[in-house]
C-alpha cells in the first residue's frame, strides 16, 4: 500500500500469497483491503497494521476478481471455477455461490452503489447482472444477461442501480 501525500511511499507490503494477487479493493474509508489471487485463495488485510484478518477459502481454482460493498460487510469474489462467492467479512463465512448459467470462468465482479445490484463477466462473452435481495441470507436471482463481442475483462457499476460498463483488450488487428 502507498501513501499519496506529499511524496509517495511504501506504507505496508501485505505479504501471505503464494500466487499472483490479481485483484484488490478497499473499503469505503481504506479500513480494510481484500485481494484475491491465483492460489484460490481471497485474503482480507487490516490496512493500519498491514496484518492479514482472515483467509477465505472456497473457490476450485485462481480468483481473478474481488470487490467490498459499500458498507464493508461482505464481499464478492469470482474465478476460474466459473463462479462467483458472497461472503461475510466479519466472519469469513460463505454466504452464497453464484453459478446459475456461467459456463465460463469469472473475470470480474462489480457492485452497484447500496449492493442491490452485482455484475460479473465471464470468457463466454457475457455480463450478467444479479439483483441481490436484501437480508441475512443475501438470495440472489439472476436479472439481465448482456452479450459482447469479446470477453470482459473489467467492470466498473456505474451510479445509477442498474446499468455497468466493462473493458476488454483488444489486439493490434482490432
Amino acid at each position: 500500500m502507498y501513501s499519496a501525500n506529499d511524496a509517495v511511499k511504501i506504507i505496508h507490503t501485505f505479504v501471505g500469497h503464494t500466487d499472483a494477487c490479481v485483484s484488490a479493493d478497499f473499503t469505503v474509508g481504506g479500513s480494510k483491503l481484500v485481494s484475491g489471487s491465483w492460489d484460490g485463495t481471497v485474503r482480507l488485510w487490516e490496512t493500519t497494521s498491514g496484518e492479514l484478518s482472515n483467509t477465505l477459502v472456497g473457490h476450485d481454482g485462481k480468483v481473478t476478481s474481488v470487490a467490498f460493498s459499500d458498507s464493508g460487510e461482505w464481499l464478492v469474489s469470482g474465478g476460474m471455477d466459473e463462479t462467483v462467492r458472497i461472503w461475510a467479512t466479519a466472519t469469513g463465512d460463505l454466504i452464497d455461490v453464484l453459478a446459475e448459467g456461467v459456463v465460463h470462468p469469472i473475470t470480474s465482479v462489480a457492485l452497484s452503489r447500496g449492493g442491490d445490484y452485482l455484475a460479473e463477466a465471464s470468457n463466454d462473452f457475457t455480463v450478467r447482472v444479479w439483483g441481490i435481495k436484501q437480508g441475512a441470507s443475501r438470495r440472489t436471482r439472476r436479472t439481465r444477461i448482456f452479450r459482447s463481442s469479446r470477453a470482459p475483462l473489467f467492470l466498473q457499476m456505474d451510479p445509477e442501480p442498474s446499468a455497468c460498463s466493462h473493458a476488454f483488450a483488444t489486439t493490434p488487428d482490432d
